[in-house]
């Protein structure tokens, strides 16, 4: 995933302590598992706000998501086309 956004122009951000939920349950502790943050503000904003949804409608926001979308599918295609990705991916 880090490499295809990579590829888009997006330099991944790791390290940063996130308190919200990935709603990704026990997925990660069968599966490896990566989620992808994509801002919507030029500046952090509270989620759940009047202020994060009015974010959620602007170019910025649109943007970011369709690069994310695209750097997912992208990721995706290659687990699925390549075994060698897949034999490692399997427990």
């Amino acid at each position: 995933v880090a490499a295809e956004l990579q590829q888009r122009g997006v330099e991944a951000e790791r390290g940063t302590l996130v308190t919200a939920s990935t709603d990704l349950g026990n997925v990660s502790q069968a599966v490896p598992t990566d989620w992808i943050r994509f801002p919507v503000t030029e500046r952090p904003i509270a989620g759940h706000s009047d202020e994060m949804r009015e974010a959620c409608v602007s170019d910025l926001a649109h943007r970011n998501a369709f690069i994310t979308a695209e750097a997912l599918a992208a990721a995706a295609r290659r687990v699925a086309s390549d075994a060698d990705i897949r034999g490692r991916c399997t427990p």
